[in-house]
């Protein structure tokens, strides 16, 4: 029976320190950081920005999966990461980002386009393999919705907007 318990709580703190911490502390998950208008988010998302919103997006998003790595094994070592705030900082360094900066970082490139507002985008949050929670969002483009995780490479339709008619 005292072999239980301590399971037990082992899984609990497990589950306590991988997931609902994160959940609780981390930017952009519980925590909604507000949206940066800096000259540098400014001038970045107007060399990605063209004339046609989807291409838009697909420029936003390549950028994004392109400047940040997603390598899972990197996540305790860069625990830190997760708790940045200020995207603009760290919008054009190559380097390892967490999904919730990666999402942020798609999301305020986006809205700094002046394309998107804020009710185009749906926050997406899972429990990923041992406990881990993973955010993403899905983006509405015109009338396509697209799931967009950089983090795992996804940016493919999953709907259309039916017009009211």
């Amino acid at each position: 029976m005292e072999l239980i318990i301590k399971i037990i709580i082992g899984i609990g703190a497990y589950l306590m320190i991988v997931c609902i911490l994160p959940f609780l502390l981390f930017p952009n998950f519980l925590i909604i950081r507000p949206i940066q208008r800096t000259k540098k988010l400014q001038r970045l998302a107007k060399k990605l920005k063209t004339r046609n919103k989807e291409k838009t997006f697909r420029n936003v998003f390549n950028y994004v999966q392109k400047e940040y790595s997603s390598e899972p094994w990197k996540v305790p070592s860069d625990l830190y990461k997760g708790f940045i705030w200020r995207v603009s900082d760290y919008i054009d360094i190559k380097q390892f980002m967490p999904c919730n900066v990666q999402s942020a970082a798609l999301v305020a490139l986006l809205l700094n386009t002046g394309q998107f507002t804020k009710r185009d985008f749906i926050p997406k949050i899972r429990v990923e393999w041992f406990g881990f929670i993973h955010k993403y969002y899905n983006v509405i483009v015109g009338n396509k919705i697209f799931v967009a995780d950089p983090y795992y490479n996804l940016d493919k339709v999953i709907g259309k907007i039916k017009k009211k008619s």
